[in-house]
């Protein structure tokens, strides 16, 4: 620190020869000697000792890192973090697919997946044709507000979408929640809904199931892919060794079932769904023992939506012989009419299902067993509103066994060669 204190002597013009003014400044100059040496003296006991600073200014300068490794560090940590958010978790949350599962996993923020399905057919029988189909293409659209509320959607084209005519294929709105996650073991899922039922219904990506198709038990009597309006409550309980899932969803409409495909017909799909009925649902999974997941669902719903007569005895009635319907321009007809519409049918559907899934390095073994029942006067309304001849119970089970024979090599690829008995 350097302190300049410049001094200058002005002759006095006015008076040079007065004896007294010399005096005065020569105690004013002594009076600021003393002072300047007091100053310098405290701000030399303020200065740090070298010896007790440590290194020397050049010492510390020579350590420092330079310009540049200090923006290599800087590239290296902003690579990293692009690293980060750019890879995703493959992996399934609630049982769902780990395409479908990706918001999960996600930073808050807007998170995109999805997956495509073509197929081609070559028909042995030379009364049909071979064909080529853009079966289906999905995308997953999700936002993670924070770290307990996630929006999950999922927007289907089958068979390439709609064309011009609207005779071509689809596009469909496959699910469509928001999910609170209030803990670990509550979680309340409200909108669009998969129905937790069976294996595939959830888990319905190609790359989670091995044949072209999906299993017919999970297509004709549990109508996958199967979603509904309503809410879910759902969580994992016991040290996470159990899943479980219950929800109030909307009915199916008994006027779309038939003979070949049993309720299938019936799915509301979220599109100006009648909620004059409602169906329950309540599904639990083990999944204690790595590698294996045990489950089960009971479903159960009234399908009439005030659409289907009941057909009891007096629907049996005939007041006016020879006619096959009511005359309602007559006073007898209008009673007929009332007498054979009665009070609007339930058509209560009930659907019950086990399943296992074992996976074991490269083994994997799966089974299912489902059946579904109605009453029988719930089965003759719907036939006669129908004109079907739909059954009153199905039954369905398919059992399936899978080796990855890739494993003998080392590579991440998988090639599953399998066998189904359904």
């Amino acid at each position: 620190m350097t302190l300049r204190i410049s001094l200058s002597r002005r002759r006095d013009t006015t008076n040079p020869g007065n004896p007294f003014l010399r005096p005065a400044i020569a105690r004013f100059l002594a009076l600021a000697a003393f002072f300047l040496v007091w100053t310098s003296g405290s701000l030399l006991a303020e200065e740090p000792s070298e010896a007790t600073e440590g290194p020397s200014t050049e010492e510390t300068r020579n350590n420092r890192p330079s310009v540049q490794e200090r923006l290599e560090i800087l590239e290296e940590e902003v690579e990293r973090q692009k690293l980060q958010n750019a890879v995703k978790q493959y992996r399934s949350y609630g049982g769902m697919g780990p395409a479908a599962s990706q918001v999960y996993y996600a930073e808050p923020g807007l998170s995109w997946g999805g997956y495509g399905e073509l197929v081609y057919t070559d028909n042995r029988s030379d009364r049909l044709s071979d064909s080529a189909d853009m079966k289906r293409l999905i995308l997953y659209a999700g936002y993670r507000f924070n770290d307990w509320i996630v929006l999950n959607t999922e927007i289907e084209y089958e068979h390439a979408g709609a064309d011009s005519s609207g005779t071509g294929g689809e596009a469909i709105v496959e699910f469509a929640y928001i999910d609170f996650e209030f803990h670990r073991s509550f979680q309340l899922s409200l909108g669009l809904n998969l129905v937790p039922i069976g294996i595939t219904n959830f888990l319905h990506e190609p790359t989670t199931f091995y044949s072209v198709d999906r299993p017919e038990t999970e297509t004709a009597i549990i109508p996958s892919t199967w979603r509904e309006m309503g809410a879910i409550v759902h969580g994992e309980v016991l040290d996470d060794q159990f899943v479980y899932r219950v929800g109030i969803l909307t009915g199916t409409r008994a006027t779309g079932f038939s003979s070949s495909n049993w309720i299938r017909g019936g799915r509301t799909s979220g599109s100006r769904s009648r909620a004059d009925d409602l169906a329950f649902v309540g599904n639990l999974e083990y999944q204690g023992i790595q590698g294996l997941i045990l489950g089960g669902t009971f479903y159960t719903g009234a399908s009439g939506q005030n659409e289907v007569p009941s057909a009891d005895f007096n629907s049996r009635i005939t007041l006016t012989p020879g006619s096959s319907t009511p005359d309602t321009g007559t006073l007898v007809g209008l009673y007929e009419e009332d007498l054979q519409r009665g009070s609007p049918a339930p058509v209560r559907v009930n659907l019950a299902e086990a399943h296992f899934r074992y996976e074991d390095g490269p083994f994997s073994l799966r089974g299912l067993f489902a059946r579904g029942w109605m009453n029988e006067d719930d089965t003759r309304a719907v036939n006669r509103a129908t004109g079907e001849n739909i059954g009153k119970t199905v039954e369905g089970a398919y059992v399936e066994f899978a080796f990855d024979v890739l494993s003998f090599f080392d590579t991440r690829k998988s090639l599953y060669l399998f066998v189904r008995n359904e």
